[in-house]
């Protein structure tokens, strides 16, 4: 059993707060609450999550609102599903047991879409 240290968190309640008078301090608490548990990861699963670390945060960068955010995130993880899906296929012995059908193109989960004005 590994012994990582616990990174705790703010409440649901004063999370929400935050995010309502300080939204740049919920920021600074995220991005401190995630470098807090990259450091206390071995190496070898630090460097990987440090790259998906750096995508992830592309995606805020790159986003309009926090919806828009949601929507750019899920497809991350969708892709990364996918990826992770099609390697468990090329597993040996696979052949025997039901393959998943990653062929299938890809439809989105969510879409962003602007409220028109009455």
């Amino acid at each position: 059993m590994s012994t990582h240290p616990i990174v705790s968190i703010p409440d649901f309640d004063s999370l929400v707060q935050l995010a309502q008078n300080d939204p740049v301090a919920l920021e600074q608490l995220r991005m401190e609450l995630v470098e807090q548990h990259i450091a206390g990861r071995p190496e070898t699963q630090r460097q990987k999550l440090e790259r998906m670390q750096f995508r992830i945060n592309g995606v805020i960068r790159r986003a309009s609102n926090p919806v828009h955010t949601c929507v750019l995130l899920n497809d991350l993880l969708m892709e990364r599903s996918a990826d992770l899906l099609q390697k468990l296929n090329q597993i040996p012995g696979k052949r025997d047991r039901e393959a998943i059908d990653t062929a299938q193109p890809r439809q989105p989960q969510l879409r962003l879409v602007k409220k028109k004005d009455d």
